[in-house]
């Protein structure tokens, strides 16, 4: 890091960091290091800037969460070549929490943070939603017996979804908090997801339309290599129930 501006300095001060704001640091082993240590995000960052730094690409950005205990807010990282002979990139965090284009297409914005309870790597393959029903009820084993069981419908349906309609393996990641779960699915296709509703007779094309009609919210936003796909939902019944009720207000 050759160069940052006040409102970097500003920020990570207001967070504990020291007055030289990551000055002389590498910013892709600080992503590294995170990444290491269960963060999904810090590896999509990185691999991100890796891609500009290589001349894959001229510029890309990330929609990321980043908050604590009182505070959850999203920010979107946009990473753009330094132009000429000079190598180098320009990273830029916005605060992207009260934007309404966050890369989402639920209404309710951006997937919540809390406390990540499992990242599996999964084939793209039909059976993989089998086996990320498990995950998700292993993940969610305190939950009561119905939230697990909406949680497992969402991500099964996520990641058939992905498995058909996506491309490469599947990243699937649990998180939850005191008040939701949401469980996102990753996949190397950055097309969006399609949510055109099926025929009357076909068989198959629905996954979408139920997960709408079974999560609080849900969106995608893309990623480096690919996209994210997530769902929320009520951590136990009757927040659902209160939630509904704020709906029909």
């Amino acid at each position: 890091m050759l160069s940052v501006n006040r409102a970097w300095r500003a920020f990570g001060l207001a967070r504990g960091a020291s007055a030289t704001a990551g000055l002389g640091s590498n910013y892709l082993e600080v992503c590294d290091r995170a990444s290491a240590q269960g963060e999904p995000d810090a590896a999509h960052a990185a691999a991100l800037i890796r891609a500009v730094l290589a001349g894959d690409t001229c510029g890309e950005q990330l929609t990321y969460p980043c908050g604590d205990d009182t505070e959850q807010r999203w920010f979107r990282l946009h990473a753009t070549a330094l132009p000429g002979r000079h190598s180098g990139a320009v990273v830029v965090h916005t605060d992207a929490s009260t934007s309404t284009d966050v890369g989402t297409s639920s209404q309710h914005g951006p997937a919540p943070g809390g406390r990540l309870v499992g990242v599996h790597h999964l084939g793209a393959d039909r059976r993989s939603a089998s086996a990320a029903r498990m995950l998700v009820a292993e993940a969610l084993s305190g939950l009561p017996r119905e939230s697990v069981d909406r949680a497992q419908l969402l991500v099964s349906e996520l990641v058939t979804n992905a498995a058909v309609h996506g491309a490469g393996d599947i990243e699937l990641t649990v998180v939850t908090d005191h008040t939701w779960v949401t469980v996102a699915v990753l996949d190397a296709s950055a097309a969006p997801p399609s949510t055109h509703g099926p025929t009357v007779d076909a068989e198959h094309g629905r996954g979408l339309l139920i997960v709408q009609a079974l999560a609080a919210a849900w969106g995608w936003d893309r990623v480096a290599g690919g996209k994210r796909v997530w769902a929320r939902l009520p951590s136990h019944p009757t927040l659902a129930l209160a939630a509904h009720a704020d709906e029909a207000r």
